[in-house]
């Protein structure tokens, strides 16, 4: 089983705040991170600090250009603070499609970083369900992501239940 860094552990960006503005779950197979939309960063300082991939959850067709880092993968998935997806079964296959291709980055060694608009809620989702891939019980997963939230000021995790639903079903 992999193991989950806690703040003090987690690697830092020069310029950006951690955990709030990007934090790193895991560093074994590769580094794994979520951080809010990427509003004025350096995306220098994140090749800098060993990332090499980004996974944008919010849009099909990002407004940035990441470069150097490289594009993963990008959907837009439903942001669900406000309630359960409106369509849940492809709400589903959009976070499984998202969740093997990080799952298959970081087994090639890529340092990735996924993000949805505050970092939370479908960062969270996929973030879990990556880690009940590399074989995290569904409960550690849970708790450590709402933890992590408090910490970062945000609330607690879920921001809704069907994202633990997903965490459970994997």
């Amino acid at each position: 089983m992999v193991r989950l860094l806690n703040i003090a552990e987690m690697p830092r960006v020069d310029g950006m705040s951690t955990p709030f503005e990007v934090y790193t779950v895991i560093k074994e197979p590769a580094l794994l991170a979520g951080m809010r939309y990427p509003i004025g960063i350096s995306w220098d300082k994140l090749k800098e600090a060993g990332f090499t991939s980004i996974v944008c959850l919010s849009e099909n067709y990002p407004s940035y250009d990441p470069s150097p880092l490289q594009e993963l993968h990008t959907v837009c998935l439903e942001d669900l603070c406000c309630g359960g997806p409106l369509d849940s079964k492809l709400q589903e296959k959009l976070v499984r499609s998202a969740t093997k291709t990080v799952f298959e980055g970081l087994g090639m060694g890529e340092d990735i970083i996924i993000h949805c608009m505050g970092g939370t809620g479908r960062t969270g989702t996929v973030i879990g369900c990556v880690l009940r891939e590399l074989g995290v019980p569904a409960n550690t997963v849970i708790g450590y992501l709402n933890d992590l939230n408090v910490a970062r000021g945000v609330g607690g995790w879920p921001e809704n239940k069907w994202q633990a639903e997903m965490v459970w079903k994997y």
